[in-house]
């Protein structure tokens, strides 16, 4: 899978959401670079655990941090103080996930788990409806299911003995109590959680006496809206096929076209859990105009970077909305996504790690203050932003007239910092 690069990120912006303007006003000149501390961006707790170690440096190009991060799996380089995070969260919950592979109770499951898969296609050719009545909850599911498990071309699907047997619905629910994405892009945790539904579905190991031979909590923090607290949820409970079902009508009832519901949707650059996050948290803007700009420019992303980005982004929306209100639509401002309130400010959200000043910075906002300025009705500029915004950059956008809310991330960093109790 291509992955975003600081260099040109803005210019996928600038085709995807449309943020050509400000994004090369405020991005440094192309090759730019400072090599900062990682402290600045995550706290002392999660530089290191049990399984990792995070560089002491980072590298910024003055929007996006490069880390790499030492693993007992390899060596990853991250881009991206969210993804990082996400790393981390995913490293931390290996370990503990590590504890339970450990036992003889989980081996002696596993052993049987894995023949499930032969046991079970015989068992579906003998009596189908029978085999899958208890994992699939039903023929009505069982169908939909099965035919998305032969029929997709969308690699999170589990396969047809996964899903008629169970294997993927226990898979989904162990991966909820330790606050993961079930169909992660990190292949070690994706293995042990595929062996974990195995252990389960067929090898008759319960969540419960899994999650005892863990000592204390097994669980790792993980911080977000309510509204994504319960697109998680969802995530746990439904199949891919479903999650596709409810999320294409909640983007019908924005007023998404057909073709764009079905591109967004076959999307596989975002997993499941990806796309359910970013419609749950766009449907809990009830009544806000221009939502359907925000899925089409998502429907053709091709990366990770941009597919975290853009999570991220309808995130802050939500966040922005929940804590601050008055969101009135998603509108333009010369090719830029802004949020407009009630009350007539005008709100950039941008999940970016850092801004530092470019000497072209002044003459590109022109572009961006002239837009807003020709808009009726104009109270205010606002900036969100994830990371810090640099000193000489800031005192620019404050002498602009923008109201500048930098270290979004703060609130990432704080509630995650709870799993290095672990």
């Amino acid at each position: 899978m291509k992955t975003w690069k600081s260099g040109n990120v803005w210019s996928l912006l600038a085709a995807l959401f449309a943020v050509q303007v400000l994004a090369a006003g405020l991005a440094m000149a192309e090759g730019s670079s400072y090599r900062l501390s990682t402290a600045e961006f995550i706290p002392a707790k999660l530089m290191e655990g049990p399984n990792y170690r995070v560089d002491p440096h980072v590298v910024n190009d003055g929007l996006v941090n490069t880390y790499d991060v030492e693993t007992r799996y390899g060596s990853l380089t991250v881009e991206g103080t969210p993804l990082l995070l996400e790393r981390i969260n995913e490293l931390r919950a290996l370990s503990q996930i590590e504890k339970i592979e450990a036992s003889e109770v989980y081996k002696d499951a596993l052993k049987e788990g894995i023949k499930s898969p032969l046991k079970g296609a015989e068992a579906l050719i003998d009596d189908p409806v029978a085999t899958v009545k208890g994992a699939a909850q039903g023929v009505g599911r069982w169908l939909s299911d099965i035919g998305r498990s032969i029929s997709s071309q969308d690699p999170h699907q589990a396969g047809v003995a996964a899903t008629a047997l169970g294997q993927a619905a226990a898979k989904r629910a162990f991966a909820h109590e330790f606050g993961v994405d079930p169909y992660t892009r990190f292949r070690p945790l994706q293995k042990s959680l595929d062996d974990l539904g195995w252990a389960m579905a067929g090898g008759g190991l319960t969540t419960k006496v899994a999650l005892s031979l863990i000592p204390g909590s097994a669980g790792v923090a993980v911080s977000a809206t309510a509204t994504t607290n319960s697109m998680r949820a969802l995530v746990r409970d439904k199949s891919p096929a479903q999650l596709d079902t409810i999320n294409g009508e909640k983007l019908r009832r924005m007023g998404v076209s057909s073709a764009v519901i079905d591109t967004f949707l076959g999307n596989s650059a975002f997993t499941p859990l990806d796309k359910t996050i970013i419609v749950g948290e766009l449907a809990a803007l009830k009544g806000v105009k221009g939502r359907s700009d925000f899925i089409a420019s998502a429907a053709f992303v091709d990366n990770l970077g941009m597919a975290i980005f853009l999570r991220h982004r309808a995130q802050m929306i939500g966040r922005f909305a929940s804590e601050v209100g008055g969101v009135e639509s998603l509108v333009k401002i010369d090719r830029t996504l802004f949020v407009k309130t009630t009350a007539g400010d005008y709100v950039g959200l941008f999940p970016v790690d850092r801004i530092a000043y470019d000497a072209s910075m002044a003459s590109k906002l022109d572009i961006v203050d002239k837009a807003i300025a020709a808009r009726p009705g104009v109270r205010g500029k606002q900036l969100w932003i994830g990371g810090p915004v640099e000193e000489e950059a800031l005192a620019l956008l404050k002498k602009r007239g923008w109201l500048v809310f930098d270290r979004q991330f703060e609130h990432l960093r704080e509630t995650r910092a709870a799993a290095a109790k672990l």
